[in-house]
């Protein structure tokens, strides 16, 4: 009494054709795509010129003159050979300590009133909606835009062409 079930055939498609990717240079798009790329490497090699040139002359002519005298000299008079940068270097250390004696006394108590003293306030949500924005802040633009507003406060500008140039 077996019983045998003949199974259905299975239909077995065949494999789609791959599509032919080679390049056919007759096709206008073809030469155009290879045309701008040509194009494209050529310009970029073009505008890479002038930064190799600055960087093998900073390297040749400036490797020589680097030395210790460099960091600690003051800076030579006007059209004299040699001298350095040490005024600028001693003068950035005096500003950040400066920065660091008024500001770390003051964003330390601020943290500390906000966090203890008054955590849910209005003024706790908004410092921390202005930090979350300043730091996604370019603090160049930060230092524009305030220079700004100081100037168009005091009037010290007039908003013509020369309210777009930075102050010196």
């Amino acid at each position: 009494m077996s019983e045998q079930v003949a199974a259905a055939p299975i239909a077995v498609r065949e494999p789609a054709a791959t599509p032919d990717l080679r390049r056919s240079w007759g096709e206008r798009r073809a030469v155009r795509s290879a045309t701008l790329t040509v194009g494209a490497w050529v310009v970029a090699v073009l505008a890479s010129v002038p930064l190799f040139s600055v960087l093998y002359m900073l390297i040749v002519q400036g490797g020589s003159r680097l030395s210790l005298d460099l960091f600690t000299e003051l800076p030579p008079a006007g059209f004299e050979i040699g001298g350095g940068f040490g005024n600028a270097i001693v003068g950035t250390l005096v500003m950040v300590a400066i920065a660091a004696v008024i500001s770390i006394p003051i964003g330390i108590l601020a943290a500390t009133y906000l966090a203890e003293l008054s955590p849910d306030s209005r003024l706790a949500a908004i410092s921390r909606f202005l930090a979350k924005v300043l730091t996604g802040f370019p603090s160049i633009l930060a230092g524009v835009l305030s220079t700004r507003s100081l100037y168009w406060r005091w009037g010290a500008i007039r908003l013509g062409p020369e309210a777009f140039r930075l102050p010196c």
